[in-house]
């Protein structure tokens, strides 16, 4: 990991606390855990094993798509990033944490 993962969990529940991010907070130890996660790839510049079909890209509202976008890019911001790029299947993965958080 780029960052030691205190710092990170640090972030991650600061962000979550913020009233666009909220809707992740009853399931914030799974939600916590991907975003470890997703910091792990993104500093060992690994790609997700998986092809993002127009038939998956549908099941997620683009809502939470732009929801999604937006926490990475603060998350990366506050991590001190500066010059990135966030890979669409990543994003589409932490919507779809929004999507199932809104259905509970």
């Amino acid at each position: 990991m780029g960052v030691d993962k205190s710092t990170a969990q640090m972030v991650i529940k600061n962000l979550v606390t913020a009233d666009q991010y909220k809707i992740v907070a009853n399931r914030y130890d799974i939600f916590e855990n991907h975003i470890l996660t997703f910091i792990d790839r993104f500093y060992h510049h690994q790609d997700l094993g998986f092809d993002l079909t127009s038939e998956i890209r549908a099941q997620i509202k683009p809502e939470f798509i732009k929801l999604a976008t937006q926490f990475l890019n603060d998350l990366l911001k506050l991590l001190g990033e500066k010059d990135f790029k966030i890979s669409e299947k990543e994003i589409f993965l932490v919507a779809t944490h929004f999507a199932n958080c809104e259905e509970v």
